[in-house]
């Protein structure tokens, strides 16, 4: 007890010293306007937890494909533009990392009291510097020409694998409320080597050099990422409907592509669960080596693959 209560009074000094550097960092550095933070109490938060960001979007709207995918009423899908970037990137940080540092359970009702606004200042900036980061990775991977496209066809078109470049290797897809026009889900499609290696922006640089001089080793195949649903818009089907769509995008009629791959995470059996019931099936060929997994670091995830119907087994599943 000695020691959980000594461990959780030094977390305590290094958020309040962190606090007071980061208040410090802020007066040396003012924020563009619209970018300050909103300090919230403990209890601000959990009422505001459950209220969505109000994340309005100007998507290419895709009707055929909204149908095809059977969403729940007044959701529609559409393409990613340019000025929908910012709701993506908070999109994807509230539904990756909602809490990024978190109080002890060790402390005690005082000490929780003088961290609850350092801790929400935190995560807070932490949340600003992930979004602004994930916003230009996806603008970067899905390239300011189709995201200024202002076009179906333009939006929806094969990605190209570029030398020394990855930029336009991406498409970006998003599911928004009709009414609100808030951005509920969203899903990245690319076009990558079949190697089973999980996307690293680093890595797929390197790659993109090294096609200056080699050709590809593997062939190509269909990638789906970055897959997530707003919290409060959960278990409506939404993120289901945006892989069938996907399917849609790259299978026989859209892309050419005969499967669609994707990676789940070994210890996310709940959204391995989901995959295997759209049709996807696990290629454990792929898995990376323990070894490799605890002196490498490499991400411990398993490779999936959902086979596309052909053009021909469509039409003749549409005759009645």
């Amino acid at each position: 007890r000695r020691r959980q209560a000594q461990l959780a009074r030094d977390q305590m000094q290094v958020l309040l010293i962190a606090s007071l550097a980061l208040v410090s960092s802020l007066h040396r550095h003012p924020r563009a306007p619209g970018a300050a933070l909103q300090l919230r109490s403990s209890a601000q938060r959990c009422a505001s937890a459950s209220r969505p960001r109000a994340q309005t979007r100007s998507l290419i709207l895709l009707p055929e494909l909204s149908a095809e995918a059977g969403l729940p009423e007044g959701v529609v899908i559409g393409a990613v533009e340019e000025s929908d970037l910012g709701a993506v990137g908070n999109l994807l940080v509230g539904a990756f990392y909602p809490e990024l540092v978190t109080l002890s359970l060790g402390l005690s009702q005082l000490e929780r009291a003088l961290l609850e606004t350092p801790v929400a200042w935190i995560n807070n900036l932490i949340a600003l510097y992930l979004a602004d980061s994930v916003r230009s990775f996806i603008r970067r991977r899905v390239g300011g020409e189709r995201l200024q496209a202002h076009s179906r066809s333009a939006a929806l078109s094969t990605p190209r694998l570029r030398a020394g470049t990855t930029e336009g290797s991406s498409i970006a897809l998003a599911a928004a409320d009709v009414a609100t026009g808030k951005l509920l889900a969203f899903v990245e499609l690319t076009v990558r080597p079949l190697d089973g290696r999980v996307p690293s922006d680093m890595l797929d640089d390197v790659d993109a050099m090294l096609r200056f001089v080699l050709p590809p080793a593997d062939p190509l195949c269909s990638y789906l990422c970055n897959l997530c649903v707003a919290p409060h818009s959960r278990r409506r089907g939404i993120g289901s409907a945006l892989v069938l769509a996907s399917q849609k995008v790259v299978g026989p009629s859209g892309w050419g592509h005969d499967a669609l791959y994707l990676h789940v995470a070994a210890q996310d059996v709940p959204t391995a669960r989901l995959y295997q019931s759209l049709g996807f099936e696990a290629l454990r060929h792929y898995d990376p080596k323990p070894w490799q997994v605890k002196f490498l670091g490499s991400p411990h995830v398993t490779f999936h693959r959902r086979w596309l119907p052909s053009q021909a087994d469509a039409q003749q599943a549409a005759v009645p």
